[in-house]
């Protein structure tokens, strides 16, 4: 499963999972993470990052502001 890092409160990662949203203790996360990532949870924990799906999300999320941008700047 995977789930996206919405934020860090109080020591825990809270992150969005396809049916709501679920904290995991950073001290048993792996170093790193950051705000917008997509981690790979299995087990009950999050174990990796995956990449490929961080940076398409990313890059779409560039895309929304951009065309956005373009419609108000017109």
């Amino acid at each position: 499963m995977t789930g996206i890092i919405d934020r860090f409160e109080g020591g825990f990662a809270v992150v969005e999972l396809p049916d709501g949203i679920q904290n995991f203790a950073l001290s048993d996360c792996p170093l790193g993470l950051s705000e917008g990532q997509v981690v790979i949870i299995e087990g009950g924990s999050i174990t990796g990052i995956d990449e490929a799906a961080t940076a398409a999300r990313a890059e779409k999320l560039r895309s929304r502001f951009a065309h956005l941008k373009r419609r108000s700047d017109g």
